[in-house]
């Protein structure tokens, strides 16, 4: 690890960067000082940020979701592009990108969270790490930025 950038507020502004969605709107995930998200940044200057899931109130049933920036501060700094999200599931002790296990139109065309460059949700494209796992670590023709 080169640098440990710490959580929430008390984290260091090298790791506070603006990442975007997939329509090229500002994401606000990573600008966040939410006390649930740490982050650090690698060797090879890859972002990693960690972010408690717990949606559902249940500290048993959370997980924690796993962005990585693949290329640190450098743009695009989007998610499907150079940000893609894993999830470490406490209920299964799994580490899976996030969306896997649905089949692959869902992966394309789910709404807000679909491998498309059409969704302005902070987490839109959120699936297209699963699409690329899906498709056997092949980026296909039709992958939305290739």
């Amino acid at each position: 690890m080169a640098s440990d950038c710490g959580v929430g507020s008390n984290a260091s502004k090298d790791c506070i960067y603006t990442w975007h969605a997939s329509d090229g709107s500002e994401n606000t995930i990573n600008n966040s000082n939410n006390n649930n998200i740490y982050r650090f940044i690698l060797n090879n200057s890859s972002l990693i940020l960690l972010m408690y899931n717990n949606y559902q109130g249940d500290y048993s049933a959370g997980s924690v979701l796993i962005y990585t920036d693949i290329n640190g501060a450098k743009k695009p700094n989007q998610i499907g592009k150079d940000i893609f999200v894993m999830q470490l599931v406490a209920k299964n002790n799994k580490l899976l990108m996030y969306g896997s296990g649905f089949n692959r139109n869902l992966l394309m065309n789910a709404g807000t969270w679909g491998c498309s460059q059409k969704s302005p949700y902070s987490n839109g494209s959120i699936f297209c790490g699963a699409l690329i796992q899906f498709d056997s670590w092949d980026i296909k023709d039709d992958y939305p930025w290739f």
